[in-house]
């Protein structure tokens, strides 16, 4: 039987990635906004440098939590956060995958 939390859980972990996915999105359309050839390489530059770091992010996007029965708290592992940090799932990795190997 699946934990209670797990339903909200997965849904915050969905929408870290589609968060992700957006921002990639929008960073993909203003990487063809340079008026001339030279703003143009510029963009593109920058932009493959913040792809890299959306990489990055999506491979620490979510570590997992802690429960501790003794006090019945979450702690979180993981950047610094007020909210719990879910397991992240196969689909989720799956999918990863599946987008990387998509560019």
């Amino acid at each position: 039987m699946a934990h209670p939390d797990l339903p909200v859980e997965q849904a915050y972990v969905d929408e870290a990635y589609a968060s992700l996915d957006r921002m990639r999105e929008a960073l993909l359309r203003a990487a063809a906004a340079g008026a001339t050839d030279v703003a143009q390489q510029a963009i593109e530059d920058w932009a493959t440098g913040r792809l890299r770091t959306y990489e990055d992010a999506e491979r620490g996007l979510c570590f997992g939590r802690i429960d501790s029965s003794s006090t019945g708290r979450r702690l979180p592992r993981g950047p610094s956060t007020p909210r719990p940090r879910p397991r992240r799932t196969a689909s989720h990795s799956a999918a990863a995958s599946a987008r990387r190997g998509a560019r």
